[in-house]
């Protein structure tokens, strides 16, 4: 990409196009990573290049589907050109998910304002973070992501340190947002959760993805869901638990299972009431 971006300019420049055009639109799909930083640095130099100078400070980039960037690009840009600085930021602008992936030299490098107005997803990787690491994005998101309403902790392996991740994040985020160092004057239902005590979880969903695996029956696979979501509502202050199934086969079986069994249990005055919708079914509490 790097190498067609220097060819577009010498081409424009050889036809005349030195500092004269109107704009110059940039088409992003999907996220800009640490990978593209000599992608941004071509953009920035084919803008100088051919954009007329009131040109420049017009917005460039159009995000044509959800708009993903890594935080490590704020740090970045930094000791880079001031025409770099201006498109990180309007990407930063425009994003709709952040994302970390590896490790920052400053942890602060993002706290200390508003990149992200429009992001509503915050995303960590599958790996163990330091305290420091945790306390950092925390800040991140209290001070520069003022929508961020959904954090995703992914794992691949055990899950353990995902959910160990999400537990120090959550109680560093609570911090920085009810201390007034991030947006602890605002309004939003973030800012009302952090001026009180961490809630009790109400509502768990649960992402079933891929086949069963090699010897398993449809019959096992069903009785240790239900056992899952079971396990889940009889805890205290849990409402609801719910797997969402995307196996076409899978689903099949657990439907199978409700149409033959489960949805009697709903005319037995069972304590749980069990319903399945389209590709979830749902264990919830009757009120």
């Amino acid at each position: 990409m790097r190498d067609v971006l220097a060819s577009m300019r010498e081409a424009l420049l050889k036809r005349g196009c030195r500092k004269s055009l109107r704009e110059l639109p940039i088409a992003v799909k999907g996220k800009i990573t640490a990978e593209h930083k000599g992608v941004l640095r071509e953009l920035a130099r084919l803008s100088e290049a051919v954009l007329q100078p009131q040109a420049l400070d017009k917005p460039q980039f159009k995000i044509e589907c959800e708009g993903e960037m890594e935080l490590e690009l704020i740090e970045w840009m930094a000791d880079e050109s001031s025409r770099v600085q201006k498109l990180v930021r309007e990407f930063a602008d425009l994003a709709d998910v952040v994302v970390y992936e590896n490790e920052l030299t400053d942890l602060n490098a993002a706290a200390d304002s508003t990149y992200f107005p429009s992001a509503t997803i915050f995303r960590c990787p599958p790996r163990q973070l330091s305290a420091e690491v945790v306390d950092g994005l925390a800040r991140t998101v209290a001070n520069s992501m003022p929508q961020c309403r959904t954090i995703q902790f992914v794992d691949t392996g055990t899950h353990l340190n995902a959910a160990n991740n999400a537990v120090v994040y959550l109680s560093a985020l609570k911090r920085h947002m009810a201390t007034g160092e991030g947006q602890g004057g605002g309004e939003g239902a973030v800012v009302e959760w952090a001026s009180h005590d961490l809630p009790a979880i109400d509502d768990v969903h649960l992402d079933v993805y891929g086949s069963l695996p090699a010897g398993a029956t449809e019959e096992v696979f069903n009785g240790s869901l239900m056992a899952s979501l079971g396990g889940v509502i009889s805890r205290a202050g849990v409402r609801k638990a719910s797997a969402s199934l995307w196996n076409q086969r899978v689903r099949e079986g657990v439907r199978r299972l409700f149409n033959t069994q489960l949805a009697a249990l709903n005319l037995l005055g069972a304590p749980n009431t069990i319903t399945m919708r389209y590709d979830a079914i749902t264990v919830a509490r009757r009120t």
